[in-house]
């Protein structure tokens, strides 16, 4: 069974920039920057009340989310949820 939506993943140039306008926005709390090298991206999460909004950014050339791996796409997003019970979500 599906369970409240935990993130939403957004990629984008600047993570800590985009974070800043949506705390700004919203009063939401925002995470320190976090490279995470294994994934080859930055992380900043802006906390909401239900949900968290993750900005990641490239983190080098080699980044999976990179201009030039992804030359074609403005931002990549993906959403996350919390499963109660997997076996009952699939079936």
């Amino acid at each position: 069974m599906l369970g409240r939506l935990n993130h939403v993943a957004i990629a984008v140039k600047d993570a800590e920039k985009a974070a800043r306008i949506y705390g700004v926005a919203f009063g939401a709390e925002i995470s320190a920057a976090v490279p995470l090298p294994e994934h080859g991206v930055i992380t900043v999460f802006v906390t909401l009340p239900n949900t968290k909004i993750e900005f990641i950014q490239p983190l080098g050339e080699a980044s999976p989310i990179s201009s030039s791996a992804m030359p074609m796409a403005a931002s990549t997003t993906s959403a996350t949820m919390c499963l109660t019970s997997l076996r009952r979500a699939t079936g």
